[in-house]
């Protein structure tokens, strides 16, 4: 019998405080990239769905959870700074490649990246060892508020990115969760298989 295959991947989930606020900025943002007739020009994420990608595993077979699970267990248990959250601030909004020619959007997280690469670099290797490669590109903590529409003219919103400001918002990431991923048409659904106190 062949197996089913999940969308995997691991990720810091945010508080429902943090969510709020992110979902408040996408409001003010969201009338900034409305298009002639109504349209959109910008696929703009669930503020309660936002959180900070650490892997993406893909199309698993289900079969391998408890040893992805496992394999998580392993670097997290041993972490010298277990028991220390990581903590960040939300300042800005940014845009990848640039402002100036927007396709993501997102915002930053201020604070210690360089122990933030740790963790997550400890997390690759681990799941590396079972298969899944490292990732070729260094980490760029930020949270993705949204994704630019193939070919839309996004000038109008770019003139607001660039001078938008946002208050500081205070994070602290110290839950780590293995989600699924089920792709709709209304947008994604994330169920948690595994959480991790960090």
């Amino acid at each position: 019998m062949s197996s089913e295959n999940l969308r995997l991947f691991v990720a810091f989930a945010l508080s429902s405080d943090v969510a709020h606020r992110l979902g408040e900025i996408i409001a003010d943002l969201r009338p900034h990239s409305r298009l002639s007739g109504g349209r959109n020009s910008v696929k703009w994420v669930d503020a309660d769905k936002i959180h900070l990608t650490i892997k993406f595993l893909g199309a698993t077979p289900s079969e391998k959870v408890s040893s992805i699970v496992e394999t998580i267990n392993r670097p997290l248990q041993n972490d010298e700074t277990k028991d220390k959250p990581l903590i960040f601030a939300i300042e800005r909004v940014g845009a990848f490649p640039n402002l100036n020619r927007p396709r993501v959007l997102w915002v930053n997280l201020d604070g210690d990246p360089q122990r933030l690469r740790n963790f997550v670099n400890k997390i690759e290797e681990a799941l590396e060892l079972i298969g899944f490669p490292k990732e070729k590109r260094s980490f760029k903590p930020h949270l993705t508020l949204g994704r630019v529409r193939e070919r839309e003219d996004v000038s109008a919103l770019a003139r607001i990115l660039e001078s938008y400001k946002i208050e500081t918002i205070p994070v602290t990431l110290d839950r780590v969760i293995l989600f699924k991923s089920d792709l709709r048409p209304t947008g994604p659904i994330y169920t948690p298989l595994n959480e991790w106190k960090v």
